[in-house]
């Protein structure tokens, strides 16, 4: 929406829409569509409601995020919707009633430039965001109003300065507490921020925080247990999981995360009988095909290995472990020049990938290639510093060398 915005700024200014001025965004317009069009493809929309019920969401979205923003009283990073969607329930009938009242007060100040141009650029910087779908699971975050505040912000601080200018040619105890209050709302306002910093501080303060502060969440067990598993804590890793996929028994990343932590435990079927539900739970995830065909690789079952990692190239063509992992297999069925055909695909879509370099230097070694060996390890450790392999077979080659 930014060459969009960039149009709103212009009609404020009171700049000209010449052709000069409409050139000025195609930049932006060519740098933002290839990258929205590849986003779009990656996490598709996947709408449960119809479409009635978009539009009660859409409202109250549009709605909740302006009193959000105005009054951050009770905050939380996810905002999920509450059931039943109708007008009659008071979340979506009240918010519709606000929205209305919003759409009059655009009909009878529709000459007040300053107040259209705050509306355009919040409509226009938050329009994209306003949906609900399946997988996100909820229906606002907070992070979201960054650039859409700009506007209000603009309105605001235009409002405080027109009421400081009026009273101050009074003085007196109006300006005085105006003054005061607006002091008192900086402060509070900067002690919520700090407040809010710290339930950003890391993925496991977060999720702590949102469990603790909203109704059950299935995606937010998840994430929480993708923190555990990232610190080795596979207990509670599993027991998030586990209470996930009782909220949610749809949530196609708990279950990937359970399967993660089954491959720690060592159990590898029932590693692969969750991935496989991910799987079908979410076609397009690409480390669900690529755990699960490692965990077949493992089995010794190659050619599930070969359809899971061609079906995750499949979702994305540039997944770099997917060709490793592939060479991996072709290598233990004796195909070595496809082996190093997918090694070296491996490389070139990720050149700081050191499992690629690994596996291509024990190729490389194994066929007498010392050379060309010592300079993938080499690559390793440029990745890798500490990485013990890659500099033990290094330096072993390299001995191999000396007179």
């Amino acid at each position: 929406s930014l060459p969009l915005v960039c149009l709103a700024c212009d009609w404020y200014s009171k700049r000209q829409w010449t052709p000069k001025v409409l050139l000025e965004k195609v930049p932006y317009v060519l740098y933002i569509v290839p990258i929205a069009l590849v986003t779009s493809s990656l996490y598709e929309h996947t709408s449960i409601f119809d479409l009635w019920s978009e539009a009660l969401l859409w409202v109250c979205a549009f709605v909740v995020y302006v009193l959000k923003f105005l009054f951050p009283l009770k905050q939380v990073p996810f905002y999920t919707f509450h059931l039943p969607i109708s007008v009659f329930n008071v979340q979506y009938g009240g918010t519709l009633c606000i929205f209305a009242l919003f759409v009059l007060s655009l009909l009878c100040i529709r000459r007040q430039r300053l107040y259209i141009f705050v509306i355009l650029i919040y409509f226009l910087s938050i329009f994209f965001l306003l949906q609900y779908d399946e997988k996100k699971a909820y229906l606002l975050a907070d992070r979201y109003m960054y650039l859409p505040s700009f506007g209000i912000c603009l309105f605001l601080g235009s409002l405080c300065d027109s009421l400081l200018e009026k009273y101050a040619r009074r003085s007196g105890i109006s300006y005085w507490g105006l003054r005061v209050f607006l002091v008192i709302i900086l402060v509070w306002g900067a002690g919520k921020t700090i407040v809010q910093i710290g339930v950003w501080k890391d993925s496991l303060s977060l999720w702590n925080y949102v469990i603790a502060k909203s109704r059950p969440l299935a995606f937010a067990y998840a994430n929480r247990g993708l923190a555990y598993n990232d610190q080795g804590q596979y207990d509670r890793a599993m027991a998030d999981f586990n209470r996930a996929i009782e909220i949610g028994p749809r949530h196609a990343k708990a279950y990937l995360g359970r399967g993660i932590v089954f491959d720690h435990f060592g159990r590898t079927e029932s590693a692969i009988a969750d991935y496989s539900q991910a799987i079908r739970l979410d076609s397009r995830d690409t480390q669900a095909y690529i755990n699960r065909g490692y965990d077949y690789l493992f089995l010794g079952q190659y050619d599930l290995a070969l359809v899971d990692f061609d079906a995750a190239l499949a979702v994305n063509p540039r997944l770099a472990q997917a060709y490793n992992n592939k060479g991996t297999v072709y290598f233990h069925l004796g195909q070595y020049t496809l082996a190093l055909e997918n090694f070296n695909l491996a490389v070139q879509m990720d050149s700081d990938s050191p499992d690629a370099y690994m596996n291509r230097g024990s190729f490389y070694a194994m066929n007498g290639q010392s050379g060309l060996a010592v300079k993938d390890f080499s690559e390793v450790i440029r990745v890798d510093p500490v990485h013990a392999a890659a500099q033990h077979y290094r330096s072993l080659l390299l001995k191999e060398k000396e007179p």
